[in-house]
């Protein structure tokens, strides 16, 4: 399997969802190189994101490892990380 790590900034609070037995949780992840900022779908399912909807909010910067999916959606393609591993670095809220 392929591995992507994708290291950047909150752009917004999370919100755990559940359906059935599943929990998740939706981020947009802002990375820049000082030129552009570029913005990336990331998901994480379970215990991860419960304890990133408990510890993170908006702002805050992290890191995340996980392999890609792609989601089509009334004829739009959505690339997105699908998150296995995570080191966070809140910023003092």
């Amino acid at each position: 399997m392929r591995t992507f790590t994708i290291a950047g900034y909150l752009g917004t609070d999370l919100e755990l969802q559940t359906k059935d037995d599943t929990t998740w949780t939706q981020l947009r992840v802002a990375t820049n190189d000082g030129r552009r900022t570029d913005w990336f779908w990331v998901t994480a399912f379970g215990k991860l994101a419960e304890i990133m909807v408990e510890k993170l909010g908006k702002g805050d910067g992290i890191a995340i490892r996980g392999f890609l999916r792609v989601d089509t959606y009334k004829d739009k393609e959505q690339v997105k990380l699908i998150a296995r591993e995570a080191d966070f670095f809140p910023k003092a809220h």
